[in-house]
């Protein structure tokens, strides 16, 4: 057990410790595969974690306007947050009531910008549920940029039709589900989603849906059968949401520095001063149920609460990325074997024995790779954590294998050096 221990600890240090490993079975290996995929796993969220807050710390733009939303120079504009036992926010501006609802967006109000923003730095409070569905508006555009609406389109001939292609454009607005429009919806999936429909009467007559979840489904059933299929925005729900009128408005139109404080979430991104973009996601699940009025902790507070998300996305990467991490020491003790096969000819030995000293060296290579990464993370985006992570891993246990295969050929040919004069004289004897 002691000579065992000698290899697991010491085997990536001495290439003498190391060749011990030779005469050991396959356990070995998969003790430090497994530790090795542990530090990696654990590198990888506390890493791109701990690298936000120096960037924070720099992100003047940002702070500024997040101390402006909660302590503007006129108290009758500051923002207060009001966490409910539920886990969800709502938001009252100055002495008003707490409601949810839009309370601050500088992207569409220029009052809002003169108050809260700092630097051109956008902020948008909107505590209203995620699941709302958005009013959006369904327009086809042709190939020369004609826009016409999704009526307009439906009266076009056949050939006609064939030159445009349907879009739609989110608006900041819920949609309604009044009584009224509700009707309206009904009788045209009368005709056209009957079946779909009486289902969704029956859970209303039973008591499965309320009124309000009943009118929500009937839309959401218009949608899907007068609409085309919209799975290109919605993925989830194929009907537009009205949270995502931000995403699809903002963010995937290129802006870069912007704040959301939703009920359930904060979301943000800003520029660096090398111009990198950094973006960030916030819970509440660290804050006390109560009021939120400290802006001054409150983008860290709220990060803070993302790790069990940063733990989630690194799980599923380590997932996607185990079979590469196994072929990693298979490859590099392939090109070691080779080589030396190449360079001490028959006095190489065999593909498992070196596979099995490979091995000692894969979880000191990810202890490494890991402090290694942790300094580069302060000057690479962290997006790319993991990716250069990763890398420095196999190219840790790449270079410790280079460095093993020098030695071993250079100690198998001397053995052949000395051997040789030995044969001949045995032989002349």
């Amino acid at each position: 057990m002691k000579e065992k221990l000698k290899v697991f600890f010491l085997g990536f240090f001495s290439d003498n410790v190391a060749k011990k490993a030779e005469k050991g079975g396959l356990l070995l290996m998969f003790i430090n595969f497994i530790l090795a995929l542990t530090v990696l796993f654990v590198a990888t969220f506390t890493i791109e974690t701990a690298a936000f807050y120096p960037r924070y710390a720099s992100a003047e733009n940002l702070k500024q306007t997040v101390d402006n939303l909660f302590r503007p120079s006129d108290r009758e504009n500051a923002v207060t947050l009001y966490l409910s036992s539920d886990g969800y926010v709502l938001a009252k501006r100055g002495d008003g009531e707490y409601q949810s609802a839009v309370i601050v967006d500088t992207f569409l109000s220029e009052e809002d910008r003169l108050t809260y923003s700092a630097g051109g730095f956008n902020v948008v409070v909107d505590t209203r549920e995620a699941g709302l569905y958005d009013d959006f508006i369904a327009y086809c555009q042709s190939d020369d940029g004609l826009k016409i609406s999704y009526e307009e389109y439906l009266d076009l001939t056949e050939l006609a039709k064939k030159s445009f292609t349907f879009k739609i454009e989110y608006t900041p607005n819920e949609v309604d589900l009044s009584n009224e429009k509700t009707a309206e919806r009904k009788t045209y999936l009368s005709e056209h989603a009957q079946t779909e429909l009486d289902a969704l009467d029956e859970k209303l007559s039973s008591g499965e849906l309320d009124e309000i979840g009943y009118n929500g489904q009937v839309w959401a059933l218009y949608v899907k059968t007068y609409y085309p299929d919209l799975k290109e925005y919605e993925t989830i729900t194929g009907v537009p949401l009205l949270r995502n009128y931000y995403y699809h408005n903002y963010t995937l139109n290129g802006e870069t520095d912007y704040l959301f404080v939703f009920n359930d979430s904060v979301i943000g991104s800003f520029t660096e001063k090398n111009g990198k973009v950094e973006e960030f996601y916030g819970f509440y699940q660290n804050f006390s149920v109560g009021e939120i009025t400290d802006g001054e902790s409150f983008i860290k507070t709220a990060y803070s609460a993302s790790i069990k998300l940063n733990e989630y996305v690194a799980f599923m990467r380590m997932m996607r990325f185990l079979p590469i991490y196994m072929v990693m020491p298979i490859v590099v003790a392939l090109i070691a074997y080779l080589i030396i096969k190449i360079g001490a000819r028959e006095r190489a030995g065999r593909f498992l024995p070196c596979l099995k000293v490979v091995a000692t060296f894969i979880f000191w290579s990810s202890l490494i790779s890991a402090a290694v990464t942790y300094i580069l993370s302060f000057f690479v985006e962290r997006s790319l954590i993991f990716m250069l992570l990763s890398s420095l891993f196999f190219v840790v246990m790449m270079v410790r294998g280079i460095i093993w295969m020098i030695g071993e050929i250079t100690r198998l040919n001397s053995e052949k050096t000395i051997s040789q004069p030995n044969e001949q004289e045995n032989k002349n004897t």
